[in-house]
Parts: C-alpha cells; structure tokens; sequence
C-alpha cells in the first residue's frame, strides 16, 4: 500500500521509529510506504504518553495512528508490569482485535521477530545468560498462524544490535522454514534488512520460492519496480 504523508499526520502521542522521523524529514515528497512501530526496539521514548504499554494502550495508538493517515502498523507487545518485549500470543490477540474492532483502513504487522534472543556469557560462551529467549522457527509464529495479519516481519539475517554479548539469531534454515510458513499462511512477509548482506538473501528467499517476488522490503521492492520504504 502506498500512501503521500507529511509531517501533520505524525501525532505526538504516537511512538514512531526513529527512522522513520529521519524519512519523513528526507522524503516527504516522494511516495512511500510507512510502517509505525507501535513498541519496536527503536523508538523515541519522550513522544508516546506509555513507556511500557498494555496491548490496549499498542491498539489505542495503532487507530490513532490508522486516523491520522498511516497505511501499515507494525505492532509488538510487551509485559506492561515489566516492560519486557514479549511473543504473548494473548497480547498480539487483544491488539490485533481491538484494532479490528475498531474498523479502520489500515495494514497490520506482527512482529515475528520474538524468539531469536541470546545473550552469551562472556566467560563461557556455551552458557545462555538472562534475557535469552530462544525457539525454534515456528515456535516464533504462533500468534501469525492464529491471527492472520496482512503482513509480518522477517528479519533476514542474523545480527548484532550493539549490546555486549548479545545476539539477534536468525539463521538460513530458520528463515527458510519462517518464509515457508507464512507463504503457505497467505501472510505477505515484510522483509527487514539490515545490511546488504541480508537484502542479497532476501533475493535468495525468492529465487527459491520460499517467499513470493513482491515481498515487502526496506528499501527494496522485489519485483524491481520503483523502491518501498519500511521504517
């Protein structure tokens, strides 16, 4: 989905990638398609009225968000006592109602990216270190089978995210059997590329039928035609 925004259709109340500030500022006169993480790992804290919020409070904003013009949101939760990021499938199941309920015009996005922390002790590094939360690759999708969004991520690629010893773990074969999965669901993977490494994999997904060609992609639209931008 494209969309033309500007900057009066981002509210302060909403929580907004930082990337997304800068693209807005860079971009405001091009066409391009605008994911709003509603509790991502970057975000600018001080804009949003709930550091650690509820599912209720991810969908309050999510609508707000869909009102004021965005086309896609892109939503995570966490525990609202503990601020945690989580892969609850209960959470994912009350925002992605209430933003149903609400009968607004616009795309949802599910995470998928739960389930590949490790953190990795520094003396030991045979031994997970608190924070780990590790699974399989479809161990991470339940709440995607079960709730159908139009779209989730696919992070594609293993990385680093400046941390000491911390790993975000996203190998080959997990990403083959996550992209199968949501081709075989008829959820459209949202490709997240963090270096061109994994943009040169998320061809690879394609070429070998893992994911469909169309694929959206930070920066790169898979069918070669003009770029998308995912923030």
């Amino acid at each position: 989905m494209r969309c033309r925004l500007d900057s009066a259709a981002v509210i302060p109340a909403l929580t907004v990638s930082l990337f997304a500030v800068l693209g807005l500022l860079c971009l405001v006169t091009l066409p391009l398609s605008m994911i709003i993480l509603e509790d991502g790992p970057l975000f600018v804290a001080d804009t949003h009225v709930h550091h650690d919020p509820s599912p209720e409070q991810i969908a309050e904003s999510a609508i707000a968000a869909a009102k004021a013009g965005a086309a896609v949101v892109h939503c995570h939760v966490r525990d609202p006592e503990t601020g945690v990021p989580s892969r609850d499938v209960k959470m994912f199941r009350e925002v992605t109602e209430r933003i149903r309920d609400a009968k607004v015009d616009v795309v949802l996005n599910l995470t998928a990216g739960m389930g590949g922390d490790l953190v990795i002790d520094p003396q030991d590094p045979t031994t997970h270190m608190p924070g780990t939360d590790l699974v399989n690759a479809l161990e991470r999708l339940p709440h995607v089978e079960e709730l159908l969004p139009e779209i989730c991520t696919l992070d594609c690629g293993t990385m680093n995210f400046a941390e000491a010893d911390y790993v975000m773990t996203n190998t080959p074969g997990m990403l083959r059997a996550m992209g199968g999965m949501m081709t075989a669901l008829g959820v459209k993977p949202e490709i997240e590329a963090f270096d061109t490494g994994h943009l040169w994999f998320a061809k690879q997904l394609v070429e070998e039928g893992v994911v469909c060609a169309g694929s959206s992609c930070g920066g790169l639209d898979l069918e070669g035609g003009d770029p998308e931008f995912s923030f």
